[in-house]
This record gives C-alpha cells, sequence and structure tokens, in this order.
C-alpha cells in the first residue's frame, strides 16, 4: 500500500472518530436535557401554585421527555458511541507510535462498528417487545 493511500485511509478513519465523538455528545445532551426538562415539567405540574390550565402542559411535556428517554435510550447510544471512540482513539494513538499498523486499526474501527451496532439492536430488540 502507498503511503498516500495509507495516509487518505487514516484520514477517513480520524473523520469517522470524531463523528463517533460528535454522536456521543449528541446523545449525552440529549439524555440530560431531556431528563432535565422531564424532571422540571414534573414539578411545575404538581407544584400547589401552578394554574390549572398549565398544569397539563407541564405534565405533557415531562411525559414526553422521560418518552423519548425510554424510547431511543439516548443513554445506552451515548454509551455505544463513546466506547467505539475509546476504542478507536487507542488504535490511532498505537498506530502513530508505530505499534500497530493499518490493519490493526481498521480492526478497530470493525470494533467500534460491532459496538454501535449492538447497541442499536439491543434497542430494536426493546422496541419490538414493546
Amino acid at each position: 500500500m502507498t503511503g498516500t493511500s495509507q495516509e487518505s485511509i487514516i484520514a477517513t478513519i480520524r473523520d469517522r472518530h470524531n463523528a463517533w465523538f460528535g454522536f456521543f455528545r449528541w446523545w449525552r445532551l440529549a439524555f440530560w436535557a431531556c431528563g432535565v426538562l422531564g424532571a422540571g415539567a414534573s414539578t411545575v405540574a404538581a407544584a400547589e401554585n401552578v394554574s390549572g390550565a398549565a398544569a397539563p402542559y407541564f405534565a405533557a411535556l415531562s411525559s414526553l421527555c422521560f418518552a423519548i428517554i425510554g424510547f431511543a435510550n439516548p443513554q445506552r447510544r451515548a454509551n455505544a458511541y463513546v466506547s467505539a471512540w475509546r476504542t478507536l482513539g487507542t488504535a490511532l494513538l498505537l498506530y502513530e507510535a508505530g505499534k500497530y499498523d493499518i490493519s490493526q486499526v481498521i480492526a478497530a474501527v470493525d470494533r467500534g462498528e460491532a459496538a454501535i451496532g449492538e447497541a442499536d439492536a439491543a434497542l430494536q430488540a426493546t422496541a419490538s417487545h414493546t
């Protein structure tokens, strides 16, 4: 394999590494946003000083937030992406240190994709049982 094509492959892999971190951040943000917003909306809906007209909207917002957490399971998705990101990051560092060759880095991509795929499959199985 020529140096140029190998550099191109590593650049593509680095792009995937960065994308996985971005997906991790997105799913972690979704988890925390839905959790905090859901808990806050639930608290406001249950508060005695909330007018009767507003309480059902806060209750619905809370239900929606917790439904998203339960259905989309952003925490599991975030964990899958961060696991893949860490695996690939280690492989890239070892490649840069001369301890891994390109095939070992590609194998790390495969392991990362498998981790993400396992999380997706688990979520699909959970969704089909509900």
